[in-house]
């Protein structure tokens, strides 16, 4: 953990006066209970006093040692005799955060840490050693949110975690980001235990999406049929007074396109060849700057045919790409054969339960 106490990470809102917001137990009254039946023992000798019922319900690993023989505590000066004794591995830091995990208070630890990403694995490394649900469930929630804007270090934990459902979350939102983006030195130390294997699964998937959405780009004529009737930038010139410039675009039929149409493809096709995440290329914004940088010098935008329904169609066209670029891209299966076999996963590697419902309630990507 940082530098920074667990209980520090893990305190309550204070109120005005100082006192904690809503009464919320401290750490300290809550592991230093001297009605408690049992006692954990750090490996740098700090005692918790705790309950063995609230332990047994949380955890199963405590369900399972807590049925063991304990050795009892002989020290007078601890005013606690003949109170069973657990010789813990772990310091007092950790013990505190998982204990925090256990006992019915409110804690939101992750999000409000001086380094998130760092006591993000203590309490996936608590969920793991413990088999404390509510700590996975802190530290998958966590993770859902953050997976737009760190894919890498999301994809690294869920490799090493065994959570295949995030591995995937995390590789459709690296779709975001251009390779050499993805392939920068990374701040955080966890992504040091990101195997080569798993990374080069990410860096192909992310390759053949690219790939894949190019090759769609490239035989844009499928567009010609996507609605009845035609875009207006399908319909060829000139309209009247107005010079709609247009050239005959050959895709199964002859069809006419108006050139600042065909310009907006090749600066797609273009991008496409280095990343699939053409989101600001291709967007009612972008697409109108095309339309009127042609419209400046073709009058396209005082047509009579074309001026009055030009921003309905853009909409819809913008919308239909991306609907047509998600389908194309969840063709690409990203290997997740290295998960499976992950040696620190969660009992069995996670197949879907318990993140796949915080996954689905995100808002969809947008690639």
């Amino acid at each position: 953990m940082s530098a920074t106490h667990a209980g520090d990470l893990l305190a309550q809102p204070q109120s005005d006066d100082g006192d904690p917001a809503g009464h919320t137990p401290t750490a300290d009254s809550l592991f230093h209970d001297p009605q408690a039946d049992i006692i954990l023992r750090s490996c740098d000798s700090v005692d918790f006093r705790v309950y063995k019922t609230i332990l047994a319900q949380a955890s199963p690993f405590f369900h399972t040692t807590l049925t063991l023989p304990q050795t009892e505590n002989v020290n007078a000066n601890a005013g606690t005799k003949n109170i069973p004794v657990i010789d813990m591995a772990e310091d007092s830091e950790f013990l505190e955060a998982m204990l925090m995990f256990c006992y019915p208070v409110s804690c939101d630890p992750i999000t409000d840490a001086d380094n998130p990403p760092k006591l993000l694995r203590v309490v996936l490394e608590i969920a793991r050693k413990f088999e404390i649900a509510r700590a996975r469930s802190c530290a998958t929630a966590y993770m859902v949110n953050i997976a737009a804007t760190d894919p890498v270090l999301v994809y690294a934990l869920s490799c090493q975690y065994g959570f295949v459902d995030l591995a995937r979350r995390a590789a459709e939102c690296s779709l975001q980001f251009r390779a050499d983006f993805l392939l920068r030195p990374h701040p955080e130390a966890e992504l040091s235990h990101l195997t080569a294997e798993a990374f080069r699964s990410l860096m192909m998937y992310h390759d053949r999406c690219r790939q894949a959405a190019e090759l769609w780009a490239t035989s844009w004529g499928v567009v010609y049929g996507w609605r009845i009737p035609r875009y207006f930038w399908f319909m060829g010139g000139p309209h009247g007074e107005a010079n709609c410039p247009s050239l005959l675009y050959y895709n199964g039929e002859q069809a006419a396109v108006q050139n600042w149409f065909r310009d907006v493809m090749k600066d797609v096709i273009a991008e496409l060849k280095r990343s699939p995440a053409i989101g600001d290329h291709v967007s009612l914004k972008a697409i109108f700057h095309h339309f009127l940088m042609g419209a400046s010098t073709s009058r396209s935008s005082v047509c009579v045919v074309c001026g009055p329904i030009a921003a309905n169609d853009m909409a819809h066209f913008v919308e239909r790409f991306h609907q047509d670029m998600r389908s194309i891209m969840a063709t690409v299966q990203l290997d997740v054969s290295h998960i499976v076999d992950a040696s620190l996963a969660f009992g069995e590697p996670d197949r879907g339960s318990g993140t796949s419902a915080l996954i689905t309630a995100t808002t969809s990507m947008t690639v």
